[in-house]
């Protein structure tokens, strides 16, 4: 499909174009880093990815109300960049799940395909 993107009547539909792929990306990208952090937490993945991401439940001594909705501890950290990485980014957009993809109880086929409805309506 063809846009002329030197029409002036239409700036704002080139904008929003020009736009979409990199949300699409995102998305998949999201998507790609909760599959990891599911295999990590149900032992499918790799030690050196499974030792960046813990529930609350394993971490603690008391029971917390945390605790039943499997929420991920969060390291803290200083420079933007260490933001980017698995062991921060990871459990962040865990956390930021529904309460039903969190359930200790679903297989890998069931969470990857309630994750895309989550993620790519």
């Amino acid at each position: 499909m063809y846009f002329n993107l030197f029409f002036e009547a239409e700036p704002l539909a080139t904008i929003l174009i020009a736009r979409e792929p990199t949300t699409v990306a995102r998305q998949r990208i999201d998507f790609k880093v909760m599959v990891l952090v599911y295999k990590s937490l149900h032992r499918l993945a790799p030690p050196y990815l499974s030792d960046d991401c813990q529930l609350i439940t394993d971490v603690g001594r008391r029971h917390l109300q945390s605790a039943d909705v499997h929420t991920c501890t969060v390291p803290r950290t200083q420079p933007r960049l260490g933001d980017r990485s698995f062991g921060v980014a990871g459990p962040r957009l865990w956390n930021n799940l529904p309460v039903e993809l969190r359930q200790q109880d679903i297989c890998l086929t069931e969470f990857r395909r309630l994750l895309k409805t989550v993620l790519f309506r």
